[in-house]
């Protein structure tokens, strides 16, 4: 039986061996849709390309809505499942969608394409501002001469580009998700060797990239009192993301209380 961590790395495998990944950023749990959906793994290189994984372990019951908000923000949506969930998935997905079947043998694992999908380019512009951070937002306005600021509400900020061009919003949603996921892909990709093990999935997490920088950059000093283990890595994605800010230079670590 697959799980979803055994079916990400051969999709991931297949996204390699396609060239779907050159020039591109992997996302692993993308949140969208004001954290009401986490698409299992987006590709963002011409498009936004989401995937949902249907393991043996899974059921459907949240498919049909996943699908359709996966419709409404990205480019293309691939469900991925196996040969417990395939006729199921198949009557129940609209046109578009694309849908692989993974299947395992002596230990390999391998994709077929059951249905090929259809490509629909987002211009709706709330939409693709829905993807920016509040600097973002601003960074494009001022790049088409609107000065403004993270001060301005988020929703004075989507008004104002929604006065501007759709195609270069979408550029700049597609090169501003390429530059914010780079350092975790890089991180991913000189991890993997080869072929994709579970184990390489945790270097597509910002976690994983803050405790890299906190071993390299010694950014606090450790006690023999205070070992490493009582040290909490804070999540600075989740900070960016829910309040726009800045986080190279706030601190990213904190000391648990020691109980006596």
């Amino acid at each position: 039986m697959l799980d979803e961590l055994a079916i990400k790395t051969a999709v991931i495998d297949q996204l390699y061996l396609t060239g779907s990944l050159d020039d591109a950023v992997l996302i692993n749990e993308m949140v969208v849709a004001n954290w009401s959906r986490r698409t299992d793994l987006t590709v963002v290189n011409g498009k936004l390309h989401a995937f949902e994984i249907k393991s043996d372990f899974d059921n459907l019951n949240r498919l049909q809505g996943q699908v359709s908000t996966y419709l409404s923000r990205f480019d293309k949506v691939t469900v991925v499942t196996t040969a417990k969930f395939l006729s199921a998935v198949k009557d129940s997905l609209p046109p578009n969608v694309e849908l692989w079947e993974v299947t395992e043998l002596d230990s390999e694992k391998y994709i077929r394409i059951v249905k090929r999908g259809k490509t629909q380019l987002i211009t709706n512009k709330r939409i693709l501002c829905g993807f920016l951070h509040k600097p973002e937002l601003v960074a494009f306005l001022k790049q088409n001469n609107i000065i403004s600021s993270t001060e301005t509400s988020r929703e004075n900020l989507i008004s104002q580009c929604e006065s501007l061009s759709s195609y270069k919003l979408r550029q700049f949603v597609l090169c501003s998700l390429k530059h914010r996921y780079k350092d975790t892909f890089k991180q991913f990709q000189a991890k993997r060797i080869d072929k994709t093990k579970v184990d390489d999935l945790y270097a597509l997490s910002k976690k994983s990239l803050l405790k890299k920088e906190y071993k390299e950059n010694n950014i606090i000093n450790i006690s023999n009192s205070a070992p490493q283990k009582n040290i909490r890595f804070l999540d600075m994605h989740l900070l960016e993301l829910k309040y726009g800010i800045q986080a190279d230079s706030i601190q990213k670590t904190v000391l648990l209380r020691k109980v006596s």
